[in-house]
């Protein structure tokens, strides 16, 4: 067992007897081992500011449980003698930390804001709905559920969505951009009106196609993607300088859109 040397004896051996006893808590360079210092160690009210040198608290330094309430004098705790990541729940008996011992300027802060006292004008175990926040229209409805839903539109007018080139001969037409398609100025017959046809129409979709030539007349071929119907045929060439207006609507049957109406002569 350790111990200090004996005044009058052990000669020859203080040396060896006095290095066993502070290698204890020790290191070589005369630093405290890790967990040397428990709270049984500590007198209460020992530990002040300064007491402890700048960042000299560090996990290694403190035994689990060492730093206590009673050890801990007032006004004690700020960053100046705590390192980085030192104080964690294992080093720190239960209910060690109160706001007296904590640094002046620390408490300060706590103190700044004054605590909560209510919630939306309500007080102890709140529990808030959507209108206390100011948010009584807004519901969990999933933004696909909301794509899907049916809406009806009463004395309400919808615009049409209109695309617009002035002359191609494999016109780019997505269906799902644009009600009304305008070639204003056709300088060149349409090979194909299905080339770049994009979009995945519905049932009953309707299609207008408004074609102008820039005064020469145009052969117009459709494609596989459309087809004339009993009451109506796609047009197969423009007359010069005139509008001529197709209208289409797309049925699942075939997978075509149909001409529904046609102005072959224009106006």
């Amino acid at each position: 067992m350790a111990r200090l040397p004996t005044p009058g004896g052990d000669n020859g051996d203080w040396g060896t007897i006095l290095n066993d006893f502070l290698s204890r808590i020790h290191s070589n360079d005369g630093t405290l081992k890790p967990n040397s210092v428990g709270s049984t160690q500590i007198q209460d009210n020992a530990v002040t500011s300064s007491a402890i040198a700048p960042a000299a608290i560090t996990t290694d330094a403190i035994a689990p449980n060492a730093v206590t309430v009673e050890a801990l004098a007032p006004n004690t705790i700020d960053d100046t003698v705590i390192a980085d990541g030192s104080i964690t729940n294992a080093l720190i008996a239960d209910a060690t930390i109160e706001e007296t011992k904590l640094a002046s300027a620390v408490q300060a802060k706590l103190n700044a804001t004054a605590p909560v006292t209510s919630v939306a004008t309500r007080t102890g175990d709140v529990t808030l709905d959507k209108a206390d926040v100011g948010l009584g229209n807004v519901d969990n409805t999933s933004d696909a559920t909301k794509n899907s839903a049916v809406a009806t539109l009463v004395n309400k007018r919808v615009t049409k969505r209109v695309g617009t080139i002035a002359s191609s001969s494999n016109p780019t037409i997505n269906t799902d951009n644009y009600d009304v398609f305008k070639i204003t100025a056709l300088a060149t017959g349409v090979a194909s009106f299905t080339t770049n046809l994009t979009g995945t129409p519905t049932d009953e979709q309707q299609l207008v196609i408004v074609i102008k030539d820039n005064n020469t007349a145009r052969a117009l071929t459709w494609g596989a993607s459309f087809q004339s119907s009993g009451v109506a045929s796609l047009p197969t060439t423009t007359v010069i300088g005139k509008i001529h207006r197709v209208g289409l609507v797309y049925d699942t049957q075939v997978s075509r859109w149909v001409c529904i109406a046609a102005d072959a002569s224009g106006y």
